[in-house]
Formats: C-alpha cells, structure tokens, sequence
C-alpha cells in the first residue's frame, strides 16, 4: 500500500474478490446482508439477482437477535451518568432552596413587644424569600433533569446507530435515520 496506509478489506465468501470496507457504506442495505451471510458480491451474482439485493426488507433471523443481544450484554449497558452541566444544576437547586429558607429565617419578624402584635405585612419580605428559593431551586431541578434525560437518549441513539452499522442497516437519507 502506497505511504503505509492500511485499507481495511473484506473477502467475499463466495468468490473470495476483496472489497476495502468503505465500499459497503455505498450498497444498499439489503445488498450489505447478503454480502455478510456469504451470498455473493457484485462480482459472483448475476446482475439481475444483485439489484433484486437492494430492494430485500432486511429481517433478523432469532439466531441472529439473540447474538446481538448476547453482544449487548457483553458490552454491559452503556454508561448513564449525570452530565457536568446537570451536575452543576443539581447543587444550585439545594443551595437555592437552602438559600431561601436561610433568608426567610433571618428575614422573620422576632417576637412582638408585649401587648402587640406583627400585621401581615411583617411576614412578606421573609416569605417572598421562602418562595423564590424554593422556586427557583426547582426550576434548577426541571433543567438538570431535562439535560441528563437528553443525555441519556443521546447514548441510546449511538447505541442504536451502533447495531445498525453491525447489522449492515443504513439510513435512507445521509444524516436522517429513519428505523421501520
């Protein structure tokens, strides 16, 4: 190989023709299963029978679930932790909270001299602070649950798009998958 490079190649199992890897990314997917049952290639198949590939409806045989889902489970689930950002969301939402139930407590009328009494009013500044701690610490909450919901379904998408590479399967339209 020309400067070193190393082209990753595959062998058809019918009539041994090697095809550098890139090239299935090309075929259409039920055209890529054939390949790797040991169907043929371009090269072994009539011309009629390998166009009559691109059009299969690509089905997994059991042998062929339960493979994957021993593959999966070898690999053990992926990795679900909390992002940074969330993280961050988290412990701004309990000081927020803290936070405000710090200042209604410093912000609360002491008790009234004797023979009088505290009017509504002496209350507000305190419970104003109680409720936008309390408020604003949820709505850190909402975010960071949001963020690592997100998260999560990012990495079950890549495991997804994954096992569909493994399979052959691609999406119809570049940058569009489309599962059925």
């Amino acid at each position: 190989m020309p400067g070193g490079e190393i082209m990753d190649t595959v062998k058809c199992k019918q009539c041994g023709t090697e095809w550098e890897k890139w090239v299935l990314n090309k075929w259409a997917p039920g055209q890529v299963a054939a390949f790797r049952n040991g169907e043929g290639c371009p090269e072994c198949l009539a011309s009629e029978l390998w166009e009559a590939k691109k059009h299969e409806k690509l089905t997994l045989s059991d042998d062929q679930v339960e493979e994957e889902m021993t593959t999966l489970q070898e690999e053990g689930e992926p990795e679900r932790r909390i992002p940074l950002l969330a993280g961050v969301g988290y412990i701004l939402g309990v000081l927020e909270i803290l936070g405000g139930i710090v200042l209604c407590a410093k912000l609360w009328p002491g008790a009234p001299e004797p023979g009088y009494r505290w009017l509504f009013t002496a209350y507000i500044p305190a419970l104003t602070w109680l409720a936008a701690g309390i408020i604003s610490g949820f709505f850190f909450f909402v975010i960071s649950a949001i963020l690592t919901r997100l998260h999560n379904i990012q990495i079950v998408l890549e495991t997804l798009i994954e096992l569909s590479e493994r399979q052959g399967l691609q999406p119809e339209q570049p940058g569009r998958v489309e599962w059925r």
